[in-house]
């Protein structure tokens, strides 16, 4: 861990996935505008949170991520027999020739096969790392959801389907409950389970999926089963997010083919409206808006938006939609795969395919600005400006959040080296090099990050792979 400045004493808040209001919005005030060439100061750099594409939350006046490292028992260094698809050197699952350490897959050149949750102080110094079991191993390996904090409390959904509850200050573990208590299932992808778990009242929710069971909520202190819902579809990777509507608590989210909004008291599916079939992964959280509800979806799938209209004496809800893209059609206006989109003032901000940004107006449907920018990714909003974060190479773009024009004004370009051992790289800039396993790697790839950018406490935090970098983006 290298620190390179100090951070300031501005109070952070940002408890779970995208947010205090779930919608990747800051409250962050006072701003830059604009960003020198190159980019706003970097504070500090940690290059130890573990491998991944989970996305910081902060609370109790610490950060609080996770990332794949080595297990703490040292045993789990080299790939389980069997599962020669892991390359670990082996021809096949019955070869004893000793198999390779186990350093990930494709662009992911790192070792470790367990989940660790890490707590940071806001100077980047690690407090502590906890052990929390098996990492994520099939495709695209690493952390995927971001913690959940409440009340002293952190929640983790593994890749691998066990939520646990920990102790915020220690990370001692409370309790944990499997997706396979609910006999949960994923699809034929299985690309492992990535929602960021929800907490509403007193209950902390999640969704194992399957045959018995789509979503269930816990008591978040105990970890007992409060309600399941019943089976609805095959679940994908979608963060549900939690609302109001004419007095009815519900929770929404999406599946592998379509929308859902589930009571969050009682379990009872409310609604239900067709999206995303066909798509190999739908990911990104619905927006919501007074009854308004936008979803797109990656894959040439597209977005739809509905409307919900409640009877006013059975509170039975029916959906209306107003206008959806065509599958594979030309005409796509937004298929985010996993960076999500921003609603501000009516107008929903997101990708396009693999290279665009758009803006939408979201009732319409109308197309108001299609720009090149940075590659496709993930966003965030705060102060009137956009977020965009390249998922292809670590760039983040400031750009103004208007209808009107795509008008960027700033970049800056993740501080990894593409092609150079990251212990020479140090050694270059005067900085510590890194010891153990990680002074091996030869390359630091430029491969995909699917972590979002957070802003809060006038500082703008990058998760890219391993790294995590803080910057000062509060204007002097």
């Amino acid at each position: 861990m290298v620190v390179l400045g100090a951070a300031r004493a501005d109070e952070p808040h940002w408890p779970r996935w995208r947010g205090p209001t779930n919608d990747g919005k800051s409250a962050d005030t006072g701003l830059l505008k604009s960003w020198p060439e190159g980019g706003p100061k970097v504070l500090w750099h940690c290059d130890d949170v573990g491998q991944g594409f989970s996305s910081p939350t902060f609370a109790n006046g610490c950060i609080y991520i996770t990332g794949r490292k080595p297990a703490a028992s040292g045993e789990e260094l080299f790939t389980p027999q069997g599962e020669g698809s892991l390359k670990d050197g082996r021809q096949t699952a019955t070869d004893t020739t000793k198999p390779k350490p186990r350093v990930g897959t494709g662009y992911f050149d790192y070792p470790g096969t367990h989940l660790y949750l890490t707590c940071l102080d806001m100077t980047g110094k690690i407090l502590w790392s906890k052990d929390i079991g098996e990492a994520y191993e099939h495709k695209f390996v690493g952390s995927r959801s971001s913690v959940t904090t409440d009340d002293g409390r952190l929640y983790v959904f593994s890749g691998k389907g066990v939520l646990g509850c920990y102790d915020g200050k220690t990370g001692e573990t409370q309790w944990t409950r499997s997706v396979n208590d609910f006999e949960g299932k994923q699809g034929p992808s299985n690309w492992g389970w990535a929602e960021s778990p929800l907490i509403v009242d007193d209950k902390i929710i999640f969704t194992p999926g399957g045959e018995k069971t789509f979503m269930v909520a816990l008591d978040k202190k105990t970890g007992k089963t409060v309600w399941q819902s019943p089976p609805v579809t095959e679940v994908h990777y979608v963060p549900a997010r939690y609302v109001e509507y004419k007095d009815i608590p519900m929770i929404i989210t999406g599946s592998k083919d379509r929308l859902i909004g589930i009571h969050a008291k009682t379990g009872k599916v409310l609604w239900t409206h067709p999206h995303g079939e066909g798509s190999q992964a739908n990911v990104p959280t619905p927006v919501f808006d007074d009854g308004y509800v936008f979803w797109a979806v990656g894959y040439g799938r597209g977005a739809i938006c509905i409307k919900l209209e409640v009877d006013p004496e059975t509170k039975n809800i029916t959906t209306r939609e107003l206008w959806k893209d065509t599958a594979g059609g030309e005409d796509i206006r937004m298929d985010s795969q996993t960076g999500g989109y921003i609603l501000h003032d009516g107008y929903v901000y997101g990708p396009r395919d693999y290279k665009d940004w758009v803006c939408v107006e979201m009732k319409t449907g109308k197309l108001m600005w299609q720009n090149r920018g940075v590659s496709k990714g993930s966003i965030c909003w705060a102060d009137g400006m956009l977020y965009m974060h390249s998922l292809k190479d670590g760039r983040i773009a400031l750009v103004e959040c208007t209808p009107k024009e795509y008008k960027q004004t700033g970049e800056l370009l993740a501080p990894v080296v593409d092609g150079q051992n990251i212990v020479d790289h140090c050694k270059k800039l005067g900085i510590p090099a890194p010891e153990g396993p990680v002074a091996g790697i030869k390359k630091e790839s430029r491969g995909p990050s699917w972590a979002h950018p957070v802003v809060t406490g006038g500082r703008l935090y990058q998760r890219y792979h391993r790294h995590l970098y803080c910057y000062d983006v509060k204007a002097q």
